[in-house]
Parts: structure tokens; C-alpha cells; sequence
């Protein structure tokens, strides 16, 4: 095995913030028809950060924030190369052929 392999065969690919005992429980996913002031799509950096700062211009704000998988996940929970890391595949795991 390469040696970048090795190095991370025993890696957890988690987002380290949401791999933590005192996270919240996750919500239910919304069902049926759902009214707010504001809509956030896409829970990543960007939409939490909205949601953020909407919230703290004003609190009282009925906010929705929704996400396809989790809020915080996917490339904002991560590095770029872990990212982009999805383990090994023919080519890494047995060498290029030809």
C-alpha cells in the first residue's frame, strides 16, 4: 500500500464538530406545509452564516433552515482533501496500469 494510503486507513471521515457527544440531537424532517419570514437552502458555511447573522439583526425572526443531509456536513465540515477523499479505488489501491 502507498504510504498517503496507510497513513489514513485509520482515519474516521466525520465532520469533527458533529462527531462530538454534547451536539445537539438532529431535528425531524419537515413534513407537510411549513411557514417562515426567511428560507435558508443549503446548510454549508454559507447558509449557516445567513442564518446567523439574520438572527442576530433580529432574534424574533421566523427562520427555516433546511439541508438534503445534515447541517455542517459535506465540504463545510471538512478539509478540501478529505472532501474529496472517497477511499481508495482500483487505481490508487493496485497501481496504474499500462
Amino acid at each position: 500500500m502507498e504510504a498517503h494510503l496507510k497513513a489514513l486507513e485509520n482515519s474516521k471521515f466525520a465532520c469533527f464538530w458533529l462527531d462530538q457527544e454534547a451536539r445537539p440531537e438532529p431535528l425531524r424532517p419537515l413534513s407537510g406545509d411549513q411557514r417562515c419570514e426567511l428560507l435558508i437552502v443549503g446548510g454549508g458555511f454559507t447558509g449557516m452564516w445567513a442564518a446567523l447573522q439574520a438572527k442576530e439583526s433580529n432574534p424574533e425572526l421566523d427562520l427555516i433552515l433546511i439541508e438534503a443531509i445534515e447541517i455542517g456536513d459535506g465540504g463545510s465540515g471538512r478539509s478540501g482533501p478529505a472532501s474529496a477523499w472517497r477511499g481508495p479505488t482500483a487505481t490508487t489501491a493496485e497501481g496504474a496500469s499500462g
